[in-house]
């Protein structure tokens, strides 16, 4: 299995979902567009072979790639 790599936005992203920020509450956060976060979000769900931010956050946890 070859490793997952992740952008530095989009582990920035992910971390935020594990932390249980909302899309809207990381457009504050972060300054981007409600459509980019959706787009790095997908992004991530297609890396990690899950449908789901809680999925998303359980496999990343697991493959390392975030720690909390």
């Amino acid at each position: 299995m070859k490793p997952i790599k992740l952008s530095k936005q989009q582990k920035y992203i992910l971390t935020l979902l594990a932390q249980s920020y909302k899309n809207a509450e990381i457009v504050k956060i972060t300054g981007l567009s409600l459509n980019t976060i959706r787009s790095h979000t997908k992004i991530i769900y297609q890396k990690l072979g899950v449908n789901t931010a809680a999925d998303a956050v359980i496999e990343a946890k697991q493959l390392g790639i975030i720690e909390l």
